[in-house]
Order: C-alpha cells, then structure tokens, then sequence
C-alpha cells in the first residue's frame, strides 16, 4: 500500500485538541452558573429584608404591646383588690367592713372600666398589621365583665373579713375550744387548775375513759432518762427500787436491765477504783504485797477479765523495771564509792539487759562523782558549819 494513504484512526490526532484545551470550553458554563447563584441569593436576602420591615417586626411589635397592656391592667386589678382586703384586717370588724365597700367598689369599677378602655385601644392599636384582635377582646370582655368583678370582689370581702371574725365569735361564745392535752398539763403545773379539773378536761379532751386518765398523767409527769439517772447516780446513791422503777419505765428489758443497773452503780465510783488498782500496783512494784494478794484484790474491785489481765500486765512489767532500777542504783553507788571496778560494773549492767549507750552514761556519771573531793565540815560551839575557803576536785570522762 502507497505511504500517502495511510489514516490515522486517533481521533484526539484528528481534531488536533490537547485534552487541557478540551476542558477550557466548561469555563464560560461555569461563571455563568456562579452568577446565576448570585443573583438569586441577593434576591432572597432582598425579599426577606422586606418582608421583615414592613410586616414581621410591626406585628411581633403589636402583639407584644398588647400582651404588656394586658398583663399591666390584671396587675393593677388584683393589687388594688389585695390592697383593700388587706386593709380591712386593721382592724377586722363587721362596721370597718361595711364603711369600706363603697369606697373599694369604685377602685373596682375604675379598674373594669380601664380594661374596657384598654381593649377599645388594642384594636386601634393593632389595626394596621392585618392581626384581628376580636377574638381576644371578647375572651378579656367575658373575664373582666363588671357585674363579674363586683361579685368576685364582694365574696372576697365577705368571706375573709366578716366570715373569720363571726365565726370566731360564735366559736368563743357557743363552742369555745379547749387547750391540748399537754397544755392542760402544764396549765396544771403551774398552778392554773387543780387537778380535778385536769382529769375532768383531758378526759373531755381525749375521750378517753377515768381508768386511764391516771396513767395519761404520770406519763406527762417528769420521768428521767439513761442520761439522767447516769448524773444523778453521779451525786446521790440510788436506791435499787428506784433504779429498777425508773428503767421500767424507760422500757428497758432483759439482757440490757441488769447490765444498766450495774453500770448506773459503778460508775459512780469508777475513778475510786482506778486510785485503789494504781495503790495496789505500786505497793506489788516494791513488794509489799505478793501477787496472789493483787489478784484476790482486782477480783474484789470487779474489774472486767480484759482489764484484769491488762492490769496485771502492767504489776508485773513495774515491778520488773523498779528492780532494775535498783540494781542500778547499787551498782553506781558500789562503782562511786570504789567497791568495784569499771569493768565489773559495766560487766553488770550489760547482764541486766540495758543497752550500751545507757551503760556508758552510767559509767561517766559514777565517774564524775567518784573523783569530787568533798571537804569535812567544822562544827563550831554556835552550831554553826565552817566551810574551807577552797576546794579542789578533777573528773575525766572516757
């Protein structure tokens, strides 16, 4: 086949378009569709902006001074009507009442006229906006009608200011009422009414029958408590009648009964029988008593076991340290009067279990004492001591 006959089969070779030169031609398309979107928004925004000028705010702005005036005018209603109900009370008696009414039907009428007014000025108000306030006025109208008003007004009065004041009147003259049970009882107390007239008024009172009315009394009466009987037990020894009346009364039972009336007993003398186990420790600590002697004694004192074991705990390590004590004591004076040696009397010491920076101490304190030259007093004829002008004495401590 000749060579001038050869046909591209690219189409892209054909048309002689790069592919970026293709995609050029949407651009136009483009900006015109973005100005198209423009042009819609900016009349939206326009229309909105119209509309809300000229129609939206005028209302909202009609609706919210008649919703003001409303609320204004049922304020001022109910604080005029509160205001001359609370001013009959000052004092409240049937002849102010009456003297009264005329003077508070007119701040009525006043107020039922201004709403009157007030819906004859919201229609004239609101007419421009196109909002119908007929229903409204009508609803307003049929609530604060005056004959309403008057009647609402009048039964107020009359049954606050009038009723109250009959009715406690003919509850003082025909059906007076009488005081509580306790208040009876401390009327009785103190001196007001005997006590045939406490029994005949609480069983009045109450309703109850005679046979309990001596019961209702003592339980009125003064009756004292746990704390109480643990102070009085405190000052004055109880008797064991007295203790079980008062406990029975309280309600208190078996086991917590016996385990009260010991305790009411002996915590008087609690402190008592610390001071006598503190003397009796001591006097086992120095061996004056043996220790059979000391647990016959805690036995009688009534210690409980714990601290009865607790206690002698306590005797046996006391006694153990005073002996210490002793032997240490011995054991210094020997060393400072030269009886033993310095190796013996820490030999000692160690034996006896103290530790070493003790044994030194004692040591250097047997020391200092060991080497002090003390002079020998003159006994003159006037007893009186006459004393060298100087002394001299030297220590080391190692």
């Amino acid at each position: 086949m000749p060579e001038n006959l050869n046909v591209s089969l690219n189409p892209i070779e054909k048309v002689k378009l790069d592919p970026p030169e293709f995609f050029d031609i949407f651009e136009p398309l483009k900006n015109f569709l973005n100005w198209l979107v423009s042009q819609i928004t900016s009349l939206g925004s326009t229309i909105f902006s119209f509309v809300k000028e000229n129609i939206v705010t005028p209302l909202v702005n009609a609706i919210s001074w008649v919703i003001d005036k409303i609320v204004s005018a049922i304020k001022s209603f109910f604080s005029t009507i509160v205001s001359s109900i609370k001013s009959l009370f000052y004092p409240s008696d049937p002849e102010k009442v009456v003297s009264n009414l005329p003077i508070i039907l007119g701040s009525v009428s006043v107020v039922s006229l201004g709403l009157g007014a007030l819906l004859t000025s919201i229609g004239t108000k609101v007419v421009g906006t196109g909002v119908n306030v007929g229903p409204l006025s009508k609803m307003v109208s049929s609530l604060f009608r005056p004959d309403l008003i008057i009647s609402f007004s009048l039964g107020t009065i009359l049954g606050y200011a009038i009723r109250l004041p009959i009715g406690y009147w003919t509850k003082k003259a025909f059906r007076p009422y009488k005081p509580d049970p306790v208040t009876l009882f401390n009327l009785y107390t103190r001196g007001y009414i005997t006590k045939d007239q406490l029994k005949s008024e609480l069983a009045y009172v109450t309703g109850y029958p005679d046979i309990y009315i001596d019961g209702l009394i003592d339980i009125f009466s003064y009756n004292p408590s746990l704390f109480d009987l643990l102070r009085m037990a405190d000052y004055v020894e109880l008797s064991d009648d007295f203790i079980k009346r008062s406990l029975m009364i309280l309600g208190i039972k078996e086991p917590y009964f016996s385990i009260i009336v010991t305790l009411i007993k002996r915590r008087p003398v609690r402190e008592e029988i610390r001071y006598n186990v503190n003397q009796l420790i001591e006097a086992y600590s120095k061996g004056y008593i043996s220790k059979d002697f000391l647990t016959l004694s805690f036995d009688s004192l009534g210690l409980q076991s714990q601290e009865k074991a607790l206690m002698l705990t306590y005797a046996e390590n006391k006694r153990t340290y005073e002996m210490i004590d002793e032997r240490v004591f011995i054991l210094r004076t020997a060393f400072q009067k030269g009886l033993i040696t310095e190796e013996t009397l820490r030999s000692e010491l160690t034996k006896l279990g103290l530790q070493i920076e003790w044994v030194n101490l004692i040591v250097d304190r047997g020391k200092l004492y060991r080497k002090i030259e003390l002079p020998v007093p003159k006994v003159t004829r006037g007893y009186s001591v006459e004393l060298p002008i100087t002394t001299s004495y030297s220590y080391t401590i190692s």
